[in-house]
């Protein structure tokens, strides 16, 4: 909670305060430290929902999301994986080892059917997909399809890199849809936003 990125949770604990939202979402990654995700609901009054984009899309991508949508809870397993995607394709990354030899890199490959997560500090070893045994890194457009947003959604003058970061830096569309879909059981004139008007 005391790092460069984690004061912003302060930064919208502050706003939401002083706004006050009739609804909110926050989301944080599944690793957050125990303590840290305790000082977060204590001062958000709810707890939080741990979600795998995996049950939505072909990445894992655990992360915790703290809000009060009506019904918000996970979403069922959509069973959907990257070789959907890329035809015999199955999740990798590059990693070095610490061998008697030295520092070796080696392929790591994932047995789930799932890619490794999107992040935002991409690194081109991380991410990336093994077809017929020849590694390959993924593109922005799979990384789209991975973060269910439209083929091309990023594809507006950014580089690869500047895709793969905002892609990174976002949500699961998929995930948050599924989260806001409790809104629609929400009645026009019981919304808060409808009194004002």
């Amino acid at each position: 909670m005391k790092g460069d990125k984690s004061k912003l949770f302060y930064e919208y604990y502050r706003v939401w305060q002083e706004c006050r939202p009739a609804y909110f979402l926050l989301e944080n990654v599944g690793k957050i430290k125990d303590e840290d995700r305790r000082i977060i609901t204590e001062l958000l009054g709810v707890e939080p929902i741990r979600i795998n984009s995996a049950l939505v899309s072909a990445q894992n991508r655990d992360r915790w999301y703290w809000t009060n949508l009506p019904d918000a809870c996970a979403p069922i397993d959509m069973g959907i994986t990257l070789d959907q995607f890329v035809p015999g394709g199955q999740g990798a990354a590059l990693r070095n080892q610490v061998t008697p030899k030295g520092v070796l890199p080696f392929t790591n490959v994932r047995k789930d059917g799932k890619s490794n997560c999107v992040v935002a500090s991409y690194v081109e070893k991380l991410n990336g997909v093994i077809v017929d045994g020849v590694f390959r890194h993924l593109t922005a457009e799979e990384c789209e399809l991975l973060q269910t947003v439209p083929v091309g959604y990023t594809d507006n003058g950014l580089s690869h890199g500047q895709r793969l970061k905002l892609l990174g830096n976002g949500w699961t569309v998929d995930v948050i849809a599924h989260l806001l879909s409790g809104l629609t059981k929400v009645k026009l004139q019981q919304h808060p936003f409808a009194q004002a008007a």
